[in-house]
């Protein structure tokens, strides 16, 4: 009996040791394709105009870039970041179908695209992170003119600072079509800093609301 019962203990032993192991499903964020972050920066004046700002953009593109690949590689997710080139087309395109996407407007049409796609991409087989930013700064004379303009009709203004919003999707390398995207409002990417708590944002949004 005994004999029996020990070898019964083995063969189940054995039975746990050999059953196949679940593969957890594959999942959009095991790879991603990165491609270089569109930027544009403008620093409003007193009479209205707006300017670029050639370096504010350059820093905020190379800042953001950094720090999504850094952020996303430390969550686990093998990132790959793609060649400017390749996507010149594609972020024009983000640029004006992002926010529309978002504000449920109608699908800007370009290209024959008939659908909420940024396009084709050469990373057929692989999610594709798409992130565009705008800034915008206010000149110190063009916020004294909006408290002034706050004072003469008694109703005090805080002066306005800019904006800065960044949208970000994942799409289908195959086909461009949007999977998931999400606006974050605020933050100041000019810094490595402040690039970096956007890229944190943009992350537990992903995790949060993602596909």
């Amino acid at each position: 009996m005994r004999i029996f019962l020990i070898f019964l203990a083995g063969f189940g032993l054995w039975a746990c040791k050999s059953a196949p192991k679940e593969t957890p499903a594959p999942s959009v964020l095991d790879h991603v394709v990165l491609t270089p972050v569109r930027a544009e920066a403008v620093i409003v004046k007193l009479s209205g105009d707006e300017f670029s700002r050639r370096d504010w953009q350059e820093s905020i593109e190379t800042n953001l870039t950094d720090a999504l690949e850094a952020v996303f590689s430390r969550a686990g997710t093998t990132v790959e970041r793609a060649a400017a080139q390749d996507f010149d087309t594609l972020l024009t395109r983000a640029e004006v179908v992002l926010p529309q996407a978002l504000r449920g407007g109608e699908i800007p049409l370009a290209g024959g695209i008939d659908h909420w796609s940024l396009g084709a991409t050469p990373y057929r087989e692989q999610t594709v992170l798409v992130v565009t930013h705008s800034s915008s700064k206010a000149t110190t004379g063009h916020q004294l003119a909006e408290i002034g303009l706050g004072l003469a009709f008694a109703n005090p203004l805080i002066p306005g600072q800019g904006e800065n919003k960044t949208y970000a999707a994942l799409i289908e390398g195959g086909s461009g079509d949007l999977i998931w995207v999400e606006e974050h409002t605020g933050g100041d990417a000019r810094s490595p800093e402040g690039a970096q708590k956007i890229a944190n944002s943009i992350l537990e949004r992903v995790e949060a609301n993602g596909p």
